[in-house]
């Protein structure tokens, strides 16, 4: 099994995945998943889904298949092997299909699902779907580089807001004149640095609402 895993990561590893060419991606896991005994299938964006057993608890094991654009050859040195994905996050999501393909062989009861997402780089067009559809789950583990040792126990969530501000026009020599838009955006911004919430918390600014500004 540990060389099907490695040879699973390999060939996962050398399929160029960027987020919106994934479909040789898709297939490719839904017939491995297949071949090892899970019901696999291809749902309407994309995504690779596959299940083994059945009953409760249902636990979801999900990452993405999309990568950032940017080939890397793939190539082992040592122990480690590279790839575009190698990291973020065909090696997790590899992982979880090999360890649920053990299930088959125990006596374990409870389902597994495993989700190779879409789109994760981009819109999230592929979880976005996944929630659409109301999937049942009682645990749900996601596989993101978060080292081999450590559990993530959550990601910080985001509000994107753009402001735009307009004001009359007026020739840089006389400023005097009108109200800078670029000026009065940075007031805006400055407001909103001062905000004070509610879920502020001392001991850890990871839990607290942060602002950052960007282009």
């Amino acid at each position: 099994m540990k060389d099907y895993a490695v040879s699973l990561l390999t060939r996962f590893l050398e399929i160029y995945s960027p987020t919106g060419k994934e479909t040789e991606t898709s297939k490719f896991l839904v017939n491995e998943m297949r071949n090892l005994g899970f019901h696999s299938w291809k749902d309407k964006v994309g995504n690779a889904i596959g299940e083994i057993g059945s009953g409760r608890p249902i636990i979801l094991l999900c990452g993405h298949i999309d990568t950032v654009p940017g080939y890397i050859k793939v190539k082992f040195e040592g122990n480690e092997i590279y790839g575009r994905g190698a990291v973020d996050a065909k090696s997790s999501l590899a992982a979880m299909i090999v360890a649920s393909s053990r299930l088959k062989k125990e006596d374990i009861k409870g389902k597994i699902i495993v989700a190779g997402l879409v789109d994760e780089e981009g819109t999230g067009k592929g979880v976005n779907h996944l929630i659409s559809k109301k999937i049942l789950a009682d645990y749900a583990i996601f596989g993101e580089p978060s080292g081999v040792e450590n559990i993530t126990i959550a990601y910080k969530g985001s509000l994107h807001l753009k402001v735009t501000c307009k004001t009359e026009t007026g020739h840089s020599s006389a400023p005097w004149l009108f109200k800078n838009a670029i000026e009065k955006a940075y007031e805006v911004w400055s407001m909103i640095k001062d905000i004070h919430f509610n879920e502020k918390r001392s001991e850890s600014r990871f839990y607290s609402v942060s602002s950052c500004m960007t282009g």
